[in-house]
């Protein structure tokens, strides 16, 4: 399935209407990353968009009242 989205982002590569955004970026520089993706939509940045919920993914539980975005994770699909 991830594989599948992927091809299907990279054809969209170029199209002025969509915007990449690598999860490590997004992770690392979260608040760089936000700026420019709310430009990008037409949107103001607002700090409070750096305070997302941490919610479980397929690998880890719920991290209850967590805000933000987690970093530990980023290098963990890297083999």
């Amino acid at each position: 399935l991830w594989i599948k989205a992927a091809k299907a982002g990279l054809v969209l590569q170029g199209n002025p209407r969509v915007m990449q955004v690598k999860y490590e970026d997004l992770v690392l520089q979260p608040e760089q990353m936000l700026h420019e993706l709310s430009a990008f939509i037409g949107v103001n940045f607002e700090s409070n968009m750096l305070n997302v919920p941490q919610i479980a993914s397929s690998t880890r539980a719920n991290a209850t009242g967590n805000k933000g975005f987690a970093q530990d994770g980023v290098d963990k699909w890297i083999t």
